[in-house]
């Protein structure tokens, strides 16, 4: 029983395995999106576009300061009592400051509706980049499709090259060829063999440009999934408005997007420097108490005579005066903390009238920034609506090329297998034979060709389009 939970759980991890090793298109695409550096910048941007949000968001609020110092003072003024002390005394003060805001033309609002936009401008940027790490993983995952297709179309060449040479011993031995036809057939036979080493190094330079694009090692090795793609089944480019497919394009682009959230940003960033040219009114308030080493508190009472020298008739004589002495001794710290608690609040107005042309200076560079933005956001338009029009014109070019190299295909097909019935009954040469052979073999690779182009153009017309790249 042990044994066959055993074998079971083996065959379990095994066919994970296997299953593992199996992507499709959208897993190779997630896999680049988690491993390439610059998502992952593009993600770090939007965590500080949180940050900035939030501390927009603060500022509404009063801010809050402690404060205290310790000091050694020599002559000079006890602050517990304003008196003027000639010998050293220790002093220790604590404070506590705040601070708020209630109006600078309307900046705060403005920043945190600024940092929102920001924010979006981040997470479009990452879309952005997203869109195009995809786009280069589908021409990658693409090649190695090509590059396998034509791995087996070069097999399948050298394997009818060999059956051949077969064909062509049995008639030489019967005595119908002569023997020089051999020759050149082997000579056929190195040149397909040698091509079939290119073809499998080029399937593997595909594979590695896929990891690279995907951003894993170069040794590690899984199947793609063939996708069944009917071209006939694709939208006809034909058929297709570069200003239809522009209107719906522009409006889902994130370039686009954030290319027009730029021109707001412009537009806000001139507001807010406008906004310095206003007044600005605060409210502010503080607490405190401190200590003195010479503070002194009253404990009680003691009467004393005070003599005073008076002079009757000529005579200095001493008059005695009674007198309440107040009785002292040094204070606690924890009781002048106490009584020397002082605070006041009050308002602050501060009304810009001459900043030696600093404000009107930030005013003039964000209206030049945002017509710049302006101008930026209508460059990207034209260069995007031209690139539809590119986009549109390459997949009508690559659709004729592969009908055209369909009809290649069928026709250097038919004329390979009528020659190679002939060669097989001895009544063509081996020459011919290659000749037909090359000319069918070329027409399959430019079939290949001109089919993985059309469909990574259609992609390219997909993506534009807002529709998710997947086989």
């Amino acid at each position: 029983m042990k044994s066959i939970l055993f074998t079971a759980f083996l065959t379990v991890c095994c066919l994970m395995q296997l299953q593992a090793q199996v992507r499709n298109l959208e897993s190779c695409i997630q896999t680049a999106w988690e491993n390439n550096i610059q998502v992952r910048q593009t993600l770090l941007n939007g965590s500080l576009a949180e940050v900035d949000l939030i501390q927009a968001r603060n500022q509404r609020f009063p801010n809050l300061s402690a404060g205290s110092s310790l000091s050694l003072s020599g002559r000079s003024v006890d602050p517990t009592n304003n008196q003027f002390a000639a010998n050293s005394f220790f002093t220790n003060n604590y404070s506590l400051n705040s601070n708020v805001l209630l109006y600078n033309g309307g900046i705060v609002r403005k920043n945190i509706k600024r940092a929102l936009m920001s924010r979006d401008a981040a997470r479009l940027q990452q879309d952005d980049v997203k869109q195009f790490i995809a786009l280069q993983v589908a021409n990658a995952y693409l090649n190695v499709l090509f590059a396998q297709e034509n791995l087996n179309v070069e097999e399948t060449r050298t394997n009818i090259t060999r059956r051949q040479i077969d064909q062509l011993e049995r008639l030489i031995a019967g005595g119908l060829r002569p023997n020089n036809d051999i020759y050149e057939v082997k000579a056929t036979l190195a040149a397909n063999e040698q091509s079939l080493v290119t073809a499998k190094g080029n399937l593997e330079l595909a594979r590695l440009s896929l990891n690279q694009s995907m951003r894993i090692p170069s040794d590690e090795r899984f199947d793609l999934v063939i996708p069944e793609i009917v071209l006939a089944a694709l939208e006809d480019p034909f058929q297709m408005s570069s200003e239809e497919v522009y209107l719906v394009a522009a409006a889902l682009q994130p370039s686009l997007k954030n290319s027009t959230l730029q021109v707001d940003l412009a537009v806000l960033d001139e507001e807010i420097a406008k906004a310095s040219m206003l007044p600005s009114l605060g409210l502010g308030g503080s607490v405190g108490t401190n200590y003195s080493s010479l503070g002194k508190e009253v404990v009680g009472e003691e009467e004393v005579v005070v003599t005073q020298p008076i002079i009757i008739n000529d005579v200095e004589t001493d008059v005695g005066f009674k007198q309440t002495v107040p009785q002292v001794e040094d204070k606690a710290y924890g009781s002048q903390m106490i009584d020397n608690v002082t605070y006041g609040y009050g308002l602050s107005l501060t009304v810009p009238i001459y900043t030696n042309y600093r404000n009107k200076a930030s005013i003039r560079r964000a209206q030049i920034a945002k017509e710049n933005a302006i101008l930026t956001d209508k460059n990207n338009r034209d260069l995007f609506r031209q690139q539809i029009e590119q986009a549109i014109v390459d997949a009508r070019n690559s659709r004729v090329q592969y009908d055209a190299a369909q009809a290649s295909v069928e026709a250097s097909k038919q004329s390979f297998e009528n020659l190679q019935l002939s060669f097989d009954q001895g009544n063509v040469n081996s020459f011919q034979l290659n000749i037909a052979a090359d000319q069918f073999n070329n027409a399959q690779l430019q079939s290949l060709l001109a089919k993985y182009d059309y469909i990574f153009k259609m992609k390219i017309i997909d993506l534009y389009m807002g529709k998710k790249l997947q086989f």
